[in-house]
């Protein structure tokens, strides 16, 4: 019989391996280790420095929720599968991690290896403190450095945007050295910021940066379409239903499955793709085209794909951005080429630029509602 470790212990491994020495263990929260996954570490957790690779984060994380198999998922419903754990963890599931008075940074995380060595990134800050909405200037306080001792990646400038009752921060980064554009491994950046200068400056931002591979692991390199394919058009949610149980999602806007109706969603997903790969390719295709996948969580109409309320994760009720993957590695191991639609002119009315927009001239707003010619 495998002995279970009590939470003090596994406690005191965590510390241990997160670097932390008795004095920092005491000020710790009263919190149940055994129920936390990687996206869940709370921000006390949270280095002063980054990880000097993520083999310790890895093993703190086995010993906490003491893993035989399976998967771990956050609320997000971003999965770490053990594969992942043991040989890297995986760039769909890996994103940034804020606290404080962040909610959101968008991109969620990066590629190093990319050509253009600049990033930036728009930082989602939740609410101003009393203090700064006083103050006429309460938005451009806040200050904001990069705290790391890996060498080659710099913060080159910061500026708010927004208003005071939907504040967002522009971050504008550079990679310099060789290090950075090609690492083999997971780097992070630990993001730091203050109300203003004479506030102490807090950890606001660990983000990672994520080797670029060409073909992902799946052994199969990207490759442009030509005459000779065979190019087959899929409406996920109207193809098949592989996966019942994600028809009706908690929390989101459209709950209303019909197959009957035209306009209500008939509960099609990606695994239901996945399921019918062996037809498609008895048919011949040779390249999958999907209608955009991306969360569209809008009040009716849903199902088409082309109201985005979110760029970087896939509809919940059409799987998850791990599901995505595997879809994309199964066609590929049947020859199968996957086209992404992308469409990030349509938006949906709920997207959360659009509700609280970081600037008024993103978009062309009519007086009264006026349906568009499409």
């Amino acid at each position: 019989m495998r002995r279970r470790a009590c939470p003090s212990l596994r406690k005191r491994f965590v510390c241990r391996t997160l670097g932390f020495g008795p004095k920092r263990q005491k000020e710790l929260p009263s919190v149940d280790l055994r129920e936390l996954n990687l996206h869940s570490i709370p921000t006390c957790f949270m280095t002063s420095k980054p990880p000097n690779n993520l083999w310790g984060i890895r093993m703190a994380i086995f010993w906490i929720v003491g893993i035989q198999g399976g998967v771990m998922a956050n609320a997000h419903d971003r999965m770490i599968p053990d594969l992942a754990l043991e040989k890297g963890l995986d760039s769909l599931t890996l994103e940034a991690r804020c606290s404080g008075a962040v909610h959101r940074v968008d991109p969620p995380c990066w590629w190093s290896g990319m050509q253009d060595s600049s990033l930036q990134l728009l930082v989602y800050w939740k609410a101003l403190t009393q203090e700064q909405q006083k103050r006429s200037d309460g938005i451009s306080t806040v200050q904001w450095r990069l705290n790391s001792s890996r060498e080659g990646v710099r913060l080159l400038s910061s500026r708010s945007a927004g208003s005071k009752d939907a504040p967002y921060y522009w971050l504008n980064l550079a990679f310099e050295r060789e290090a950075w554009t090609k690492s083999s491994s997971t780097r992070w950046l630990n993001i730091e910021c203050r109300i203003d200068s004479s506030s102490p400056w807090k950890l606001a931002i660990l983000y990672p940066l994520h080797p670029r591979h060409s073909d992902q692991g799946t052994g199969f390199k990207g490759a442009g379409l030509t005459p000779q394919d065979l190019v087959y058009l899929v409406m996920p949610d109207r193809f098949a239903n592989g996966n019942p149980s994600n028809d009706k999602m908690p929390g989101m806007r459209d709950s209303l499955v019909n197959r009957g109706s035209d306009i209500a969603r008939h509960g099609g997903d990606l695994k239901g793709i996945v399921q019918h790969l062996d037809y498609l390719q008895e048919l011949g295709v040779t390249a999958l085209w999907l209608n955009p996948v991306l969360e569209n969580d809008v009040a009716k109409e849903s199902y088409h794909g082309y109201a985005a309320t979110d760029l970087y994760r896939v509809d919940a009720r059409l799987g998850n951005n791990m599901e995505y993957r595997d879809l994309v590695r199964a066609c590929a191991s049947k020859g199968i080429k996957v086209i992404m639609d992308v469409v990030h002119n349509h938006w949906g009315i709920t997207h959360p630029l659009l509700a609280k927009p970081v600037d008024s001239g993103w978009v062309h707003r009519w007086p009264a509602f006026t349906r568009s010619n499409y």
